[in-house]
């Protein structure tokens, strides 16, 4: 890079009828505004290679209430032996940002954490999180290789297709949880019998009405979600569905 451009001012020096002297100086002056351009480079490499490496990883957000209430009840949930998680929590919420919070106090133990969603753009969205808090992850996807990150995002179409190359995850969360009945997503249970199933999603049955009882043993939400529009009958509406 440095050759090039020192190569063009050269080239347009010599087009100008200017002194040697004058030649001589504009030379330094590049070569000096060259050289900070690749310090400042080199140096904010290094500071994003660390983040990204889990030497410095700060979140940049705080959770809310209701958000925080949400991320209490699923660690009280798996530390007491929970398998099967589903959370319940409208559109606009940030589940994505309560699952990244989540994977952040758990992924030190060493064990794969996959999220798994049928979305283009909320696989985008979960990435640019997991991202924003400084999480190295991989992600599974059309065009993009499978490195072996402890934590990755998935496509849901893809995984079918590279599940030999992925060890078997500590937990599996789902986005659009209401899709938990599919066949593509019994294929990925099947495949990890053992591992922790969190699923989130604003609408707890299937479009057709099938139940999500008989894949999830437990559902959990914040009363305070009734602020998103929900009814205020929200217990009772909430588990009717899910039954």
């Amino acid at each position: 890079t440095l050759f090039i451009c020192l190569k063009g001012e050269v080239r347009f020096m010599n087009m100008l009828k200017i002194s040697r002297d004058l030649k001589l100086l504009i030379t330094i002056r590049g070569l000096r505004t060259v050289s900070d351009l690749f310090l400042g480079t080199f140096f904010v490499s290094f500071i994003m290679h660390n983040s990204l490496s889990g030497i410095t990883s700060v979140s940049m957000y705080k959770l809310f209430e209701y958000q925080q209430n949400i991320r209490d009840k699923m660690d009280d949930y798996f530390n007491h032996g929970g398998n099967r998680l589903l959370i319940q929590a409208p559109t606009g919420s940030g589940k994505s940002v309560i699952m990244c919070d989540w994977i952040e106090s758990v992924r030190n133990n060493n064990k794969p954490i996959y999220f798994v969603t049928h979305s283009k753009n909320l696989l985008r969205q979960f990435s640019e999180h997991l991202t924003e808090i400084g999480l190295p992850h991989g992600i599974v996807a059309p065009g993009c290789p499978t490195l072996k990150y402890k934590v990755q995002v998935i496509s849901a179409q893809s995984l079918m297709n590279r599940a030999h190359l992925l060890d078997e995850p500590y937990a599996v969360l789902f986005e659009e949880a209401h899709h938990s009945t599919s066949a593509t997503f019994k294929k990925i249970l099947d495949l990890w019998p053992n591992c922790k199933l969190a699923g989130m999603t604003a609408t707890p049955e299937r479009p057709d009405g099938t139940p999500l009882a008989d894949i999830y043993d437990e559902m959990i939400w914040d009363d305070a979600i009734s602020h998103f529009g929900m009814s205020d009958n929200l217990e009772d509406l909430l588990k009717d569905v899910y039954n």
